[in-house]
């Protein structure tokens, strides 16, 4: 019997545990940040833009395809409406998100869209497109921004939108079950756009992420599930622990 190669073994316990606690990054669309590597010939997806006509000013970044899903956003800006002025959006190096901001009489148009993603089942493990706002806020007074956020999403057999409208920072989730998706497939997406129309000059946002969100976070937990989340947790440890007294024989 050939001798159990007990680092070979480790090795596999660490990439099975690797992906057991990344599993929750997987849903990603967009993380907005600052992890991309310039030595793999992509940047880090920031990027600088400012209009003061409805003429849409667009660019396009390249990223990690573990940043950003399909490697690709492109991004429109347009101040729209109000008596003038500018709106802007941004994404600096060294921050986690994408910061919309308008001079006190704009309004303005932003859209993030991903055109990489092909072929994708969202299915597989998600129930909705989750978007996190962790500031929306007014130039003359903080609680103040309103919006709408549209979802559009593109697939084999048909695409679909959904419009919502916020006044308060939050996560928002647009189901994939929402009647604007009906023709969706989402076992096969080939694209996501999601674009912010702020209603009231002034309003101004950060933008954290775009992610699927999953399934089984939102599963009701049953009566004594707390304890057998517990319980295996313990198992897990005592099979841990089992392991590297192994490694140590």
């Amino acid at each position: 019997m050939k001798p159990r190669n007990k680092y070979s073994a480790f090795g596999t316990f660490l990439m099975i545990s690797s992906m057991i606690a990344n599993h929750a990054f997987a849903g990603h669309i967009d993380l907005i940040q600052d992890d991309s590597n310039p030595a793999n010939g992509v940047t880090n997806g920031t990027f600088n833009l400012s209009s003061s006509s409805a003429t849409p000013v667009v660019g396009s970044q390249a990223g990690e395809p573990a940043d950003i899903l399909g490697g690709i956003r492109n991004v429109t800006l347009a101040r729209n409406g109000g008596f003038g002025g500018t709106v802007s959006a941004t994404k600096t190096a060294g921050t986690s998100v994408i910061a919309f901001r308008s001079t006190t009489i704009a309004t303005g148009f932003l859209s993030l869209d991903y055109p990489g993603i092909t072929n994708s089942n969202f299915l597989t493990l998600w129930d909705a497109i989750s978007i996190d706002i962790p500031k929306l806020d007014n130039v003359f007074a903080a609680g103040d921004g309103e919006f709408d956020i549209t979802v559009g999403v593109r697939s084999s057999a048909g695409n679909g939108t959904v419009t919502r409208f916020f006044e308060d920072p939050g996560t928002f989730s647009f189901l994939f079950t929402d009647p604007g998706f009906t023709g969706v497939d989402f076992s096969d997406v080939d694209g996501v756009t999601v674009s912010f129309q702020t209603r009231i000059i002034g309003t101004q946002f950060d933008v954290g992420s775009i992610t699927r969100r999953d399934r089984a976070i939102n599963q009701p937990v049953p009566d004594g599930g707390s304890s057998f989340a517990l319980l295996g947790l313990s198992i897990g440890g005592l099979g841990l622990g089992r392991f590297l007294r192994g490694l140590r024989a």
